[in-house]
């Protein structure tokens, strides 16, 4: 099993932060509610905020 520590953490306010920086201000990706009447589980993170993370790595 690989295991990783990241230098900083996902929380719930980083892709609010991220759509300020990448200009999608779509809201699967920052509005719980919306989401959830979509039938989703929650926000879903911007594919590049989680690329970033990984490559903290």
């Amino acid at each position: 099993m690989i295991t990783a520590r990241f230098k900083t953490q996902l929380r719930r306010h980083s892709p609010v932060i991220y759509s300020g920086a990448s200009g999608d201000f779509h809201s699967i990706h920052t509005v719980e509610e919306f989401t959830v009447q979509a039938g989703l589980g929650g926000v879903i993170a911007y594919g590049m905020l989680t690329m970033a993370f990984v490559g903290q790595i």
